[in-house]
């Protein structure tokens, strides 16, 4: 099943290229060089087509590109395609080339462009916007990706070599990993896996929830923001870094384990409450801080 694109030039993008081409000659006279600036055509189409029968998971599969992903009461999504080129017409001509190459497997949906030999993804810049309902998987897996969750209810996977993750799920689960960038996840979620091997980890907690939680980073630091009243059961691993926090802390386990590693396992968060959180947490060279989060609902102390 394959549905060809259309090919849009519009002003907009006329006038982006040519500012980008100055900015360009202006770098390059200071530099010493120049390099003619690359043309951007557009190839838009206007609404993705989806299966009669409601499949099991969305697979996005791209080499470059953005990725939105929304909530939905039925699947519903469109795509835009840019390709770049060192002139405008050979730019048209690779679009003319490239194609949305949808497929439908065992319940998997899968989005994916196609192009001719000669042209490269990597000048191919490709951006979807879907609206997904709970009961349907989204799985992206991407080169160089940004990718953003934004009050979607089902089971989100997302992994990229590279791209800055930011989530806000209105429930189910997700796991998030990049080999370089950052991740940031709030909103509600009942179990989180993220892994960066070089990015910072920002995570918001819900309130009054029971979460799981795994968090790893080899080079960046984790920071975890853990609402007032709420108290985390923390198993937290670490071969340089350091753990910092604002809550009190009774340990159960803490010191040297293994080659080099450093544990710390223990409660942290306010006394006498609950324990609603577990979270496992492994940075290999960076700190682990967990923060307080305010109570929006309580006046603010003077």
């Amino acid at each position: 099943m394959t549905a060809p694109v259309e090919s849009l030039t519009s002003g907009h993008h006329a006038t982006r290229a040519a500012a980008a081409g100055l900015a360009a000659m202006l770098f390059a006279a200071c530099a010493g060089t120049y390099r003619p600036p690359e043309a951007m055509v557009s190839v838009l189409q206007h609404a993705l087509s989806f299966p009669e029968a409601t499949p099991e998971c969305v697979e996005i599969l791209l080499q470059r590109g953005h990725v939105l992903i929304q909530s939905g009461t039925e699947l519903a999504g469109d795509v835009q395609i840019s390709v770049r080129a060192p002139s405008e017409h050979s730019a048209a001509v690779r679009a003319n080339s490239v194609r949305l190459d949808p497929s439908y497997e065992n319940g998997v949906y899968t989005l994916r462009v196609t192009h001719a030999p000669d042209t490269s993804l990597d000048a191919v810049d490709v951006r979807y916007r879907l609206r997904v309902p709970a009961n349907v998987g989204i799985a992206v897996l991407g080169n160089t990706a940004q990718v953003a969750i934004r009050g979607y209810a089902g089971m989100a996977k997302v992994r990229t070599n590279s791209g800055e993750i930011l989530a806000r799920p209105a429930g189910g689960d997700c796991t998030l990993e990049t080999k370089s960038g950052g991740i940031r996840l709030g909103g509600r979620f009942k179990t989180a896996e993220i892994t960066t091997s070089r990015g910072d980890v920002a995570i918001t907690l819900p309130r009054k929830r029971s979460i799981d939680l795994q968090a790893s980073s080899d080079s960046g630091r984790v920071v975890i923001d853990l609402p007032e009243g709420c108290r985390m059961s923390l198993d937290y691993t670490t071969e340089q870094g350091t753990l910092r926090t604002d809550f009190p802390v009774e340990w159960e386990a803490h010191g040297k384990q293994g080659e080099g590693n450093r544990v710390y396992r223990g409660k942290v968060g306010d006394k006498g409450c609950d324990v609603t959180v577990t979270a496992v947490v492994r940075c290999k060279q960076a700190e682990l801080e967990v923060r307080r989060l305010a109570d929006p609902a309580r006046p603010a102390k003077r």
